[in-house]
């Protein structure tokens, strides 16, 4: 069971050659898919012992199989062609508890990282982690590309040299990420473990009481399944984290605006699952990029849209912390500076301002009189200056929503900036 390979070096570029190549790992991936058991098969059965010719046969089945598979695998692995990695993509998602699947997964998450990958890769990573409920997957294939992502930004700080850090391929491999969704928190993951280490003992409990064996061990069954999903859940979370947070420094060092817009939108999506300190540590990297070290614009400030985006994500993690995290009037001083900036002609960054004034002044109520004041006279400066109709009346409105919502504003659009 291998596709055809000539041996010839020089006939390899053939056109049937190659056909007949593709052809045969692409139809031995599909037939792998459809006789691949969901579960794991022994490599050394025990010969030795008595059993009865069907389970024989059946172990000299899965012994046979296990070798072409194995056999079929190290040669997917060994070839670099789209052909190839379409058949590993389509073994991760359907030979999932069967062998080598975690070797399947590394490799196709390896593949999708690589600088000029096909995006059909990380198609296939992101419908792995939509369908992935026990995260096991998704551990092995985000722990590769964590330690991946890691290791380029440690080369990339080390060189002078500014410019876009990842490539279109590498961005769309770490937007398969947003697809992921744990429903534990970084901090669940010691409670994860104390779920485990009880599940170990109730088991235990059960060897020693026969009476009770069977209960306890549907008990401890129950709860070390329940253990594991969250600690595995929780690790998820961290290596997200991991990922974004160095994403974020890096980008804002570097001045890598496609970066930082990549970190921003994961943060978006998993800020829920981030626990306070993490929250704390984000706060103070977006300060240096939104406003700088010591209160002044940053030298390698990020475009309009990416520093509105940065605004938007802070206040989404600021909503899902329980404790607070600080003076928040900072992140009202980058709001308004960037609606400075703001062309009203673009209208997804009008978009994307109307809804952090939304947060900035609706949502959330320790905002002061005096940002209010000066949030609504920069709308409306923004307004007068635009050339597009639209744009300018959306912020027209927002404007008299907000004068309407603070009565004192009325009289205080002349104010000086925050």
């Amino acid at each position: 069971m291998q596709y055809y390979k000539p041996s010839n070096p020089d006939t390899t570029s053939a056109p049937e050659n190659t056909k007949v190549s593709k052809t045969a790992c692409l139809s031995l991936a599909l037939v792998f898919s459809d006789i691949l058991p969901s579960h794991r098969v022994s490599s050394n059965p025990n010969s030795s012992e008595r059993v009865s010719k069907e389970v024989r046969r059946q172990r000299l089945y899965d012994s046979r199989l296990l070798q072409a598979y194995t056999s079929y695998v190290k040669r997917l692995s060994a070839d670099d062609s789209p052909h190839a990695s379409k058949a590993l993509c389509r073994l991760m998602r359907s030979a999932q508890g069967f062998n080598l699947s975690t070797a399947v997964t590394r490799e196709v998450a390896g593949r999708a990282f690589r600088p000029r990958a096909d995006q059909a890769l990380a198609r296939s990573l992101g419908e792995m982690f939509a369908e992935d409920k026990e995260f096991d997957a998704t551990l092995v294939a985000l722990g590769h590309i964590k330690g991946a992502f890691l290791k380029l930004l440690k080369k990339k700080s080390s060189s002078p040299s500014r410019g876009p850090t990842l490539t279109p391929s590498q961005v769309g491999c770490l937007q398969s990420l947003l697809l992921i969704k744990p429903r534990a928190l970084t901090s669940d993951v010691a409670a994860a473990r104390i779920l485990q280490q009880n599940a170990r003992r109730a088991r235990r409990r059960s060897s020693a009481l026969q009476s009770l064996e069977d209960a306890d061990a549907n008990e401890g069954a129950q709860g070390g399944g329940a253990g594991r999903l969250a600690l595995n859940q929780g690790r998820v979370v961290e290596d997200l984290c991991a990922v974004y947070f160095q994403g974020l420094k890096h980008g804002v060092v570097a001045a890598d605006e496609g970066l930082v817009n990549v970190v921003v939108r994961g943060l978006t999506v998993h800020g829920g699952r981030v626990n306070v300190d993490v929250v704390a540590k984000l706060m103070k990297v977006f300060k240096a990029l939104l406003l700088g070290e010591e209160g002044a614009e940053n030298p390698h400030r990020v475009g309009t849209l990416s520093a509105l985006s940065c605004v938007e994500c802070c206040y989404a993690l600021l909503s899902h912390s329980v404790e607070e995290t600080g003076d928040g009037s900072w992140l009202t001083v980058a709001l308004y500076r960037a609606l400075g900036r703001l062309d009203c002609g673009s209208a997804p960054a009008v978009r994307l301002a109307l809804r952090c004034v939304d947060l900035c002044v609706f949502r959330r109520r320790e905002v002061r009189k005096a940002h209010v004041h000066a949030l609504a006279k920069r709308l409306l400066t923004a307004a007068a200056g635009s050339g597009r109709e639209s744009g300018a009346r959306a912020l027209v409105s927002l404007a008299r929503l907000v004068m309407a919502r603070y009565e004192s504003a009325r009289r205080g659009v002349e104010k000086e900036e925050p």
